[in-house]
Formats: C-alpha cells, sequence, structure tokens
C-alpha cells in the first residue's frame, strides 16, 4: 500500500508493472473487515 493520505493504493504483487488501484481508506478498511475471519475462526464475515 502507498502513503497517501485518506487512501488507499494497492498493488497485484505478482503483476507490479500492471498499475494500482485506488480506494478511499475507509471504504477499504470496510471491504478489509468483511471478508476477514471472525475472531473465533468459525466463519468469514459477510460470508453467508
Amino acid at each position: 500500500m502507498a502513503d497517501i493520505p485518506h487512501v488507499s493504493a494497492l498493488r497485484d504483487s505478482h503483476r507490479p508493472d500492471a498499475g494500482h488501484i485506488k480506494a478511499p481508506s475507509a471504504q477499504w478498511a470496510a471491504f478489509v473487515c468483511a471478508i476477514k475471519p471472525s475472531r473465533d475462526g468459525s466463519k468469514i464475515i459477510g460470508n453467508p
């Protein structure tokens, strides 16, 4: 990730020359929280 205020810039580590995707940091944080495993490991949050 790049250090851009209020923005998360991401790139594919397998294809670093392919450019990057920018997303508002709040949206990126919400996405990460939605897909990370729950604390007890029972399921993926946001996945029925």
